[in-house]
């Protein structure tokens, strides 16, 4: 891969807007969080008490929609991070690894890391994504890349430590999501 193709790998997903999808769950989350509200608003106009079963289903769904918004504006935000840190050398890019999912579904995620604590992750196909991390370890020998459980922990700990003393391998984080077990059925 050259420069200017993991730009427009990361340019697209700095620019690409939710999907149908996305834009559907963000519909639903916070609709029936404001049904909930509503709902709690005027039961407690009418009866003067609070009615806890709007509550407990408002806002939990208030939050999940807001967390599932921060989500998406932060795979952005860190795909435009990737962008100035391409063109600034890599300076604040500390660790890039692969993950493949297996078991109730597949995907391949390339999760990239700052020195600033941000991370994102892109989902892709397997051969982009070990493309994406040859580029990485061939262009900038101060990045760590792979992944291990130490690596995890020392970027949580520090994670510029990653960048002044890079620990490089191949290494793939491999997650298996059980199909028989009921709360990953949606």
């Amino acid at each position: 891969m050259t420069l200017d193709s993991v730009r427009t790998i990361f340019k697209t997903q700095a620019e690409k807007p939710p999907t149908r999808w996305q834009k559907g769950f963000i519909t639903i989350y916070l609709g029936v969080a404001l049904t909930g509200i509503i709902a709690e608003t005027v039961y407690f106009i009418r009866y003067h008490h609070l009615a806890p079963f709007f509550l407990w289903v408002g806002i939990p769904y208030l939050l999940l929609g807001l967390w599932f918004i921060r989500d998406l504006t932060n795979e952005r935000a860190c795909a435009r991070l990737m962008l100035s840190d391409l063109d600034n050398g890599g300076k604040d890019l500390a660790w890039v690894y692969i993950e493949r999912t297996t078991g109730a579904y597949e995907s391949t995620a390339l999760h990239y890391r700052f020195t600033n604590r941000r991370h994102g992750s892109l989902i892709t196909n397997d051969q982009t994504a070990s493309n994406l991390l040859a580029f990485f370890a061939r262009s900038y020998s101060q990045l760590s890349t792979g992944y291990t459980p130490e690596l995890e922990k020392l970027f949580r700990r520090s994670p510029v430590s990653l960048k002044t003393n890079p620990i490089r391998n191949s290494a793939q984080k491999h997650t298996v999501i059980q199909s028989d077990n009921a709360s990953n059925g949606w």
